[in-house]
This record gives structure tokens, sequence and C-alpha cells, in this order.
């Protein structure tokens, strides 16, 4: 696949936070999308998914990084 990015979520990182798994919340890293697709291309898989909290939208919200560099 080629590489593609969408990253209109990511530029206002600042309103989105990651969830960890004991709950809590961190800023999403400059460098997110770049070791997020490194981690998934070294573990084989097609994508990896994170929680993240949306202040505008009160449900669950996921980020999905393709083992390309596409993140939605």
């Amino acid at each position: 696949c080629g590489i593609t990015l969408h990253l209109r979520p990511l530029k206002v990182a600042s309103l989105f936070t990651l969830i960890k798994n004991d709950g809590t919340q961190t800023e999403i890293p400059s460098d997110f999308l770049s070791k997020a697709t490194k981690f998934c291309n070294s573990m084989g898989c097609s994508s990896v998914i994170y929680d993240i909290y949306d202040p505008q939208d009160s449900k669950h919200t996921e980020l999905t990084v393709t083992d390309c560099g596409y993140a939605e």
C-alpha cells in the first residue's frame, strides 16, 4: 500500500490524548505516527488501535494506525 497520512486529528494533538491501559491520559507525542507505524511493522500486523480521548466527543474514540503509516 502507498503511504497516506490523515493527520488532521494529530495536528491538533493538544485536544486529543492517548488513554493508557490504566485509564490515565498522556499527551500524543510529535513522533507518535512514525513510532506506531514502526511498532506495527515490527509486530507483523496490519494495524494497531489506540484509545484516545476527544474532548468534543464523549463516546469511546479509537485511533487506528496501519502498517503503511495511515492514521484514522
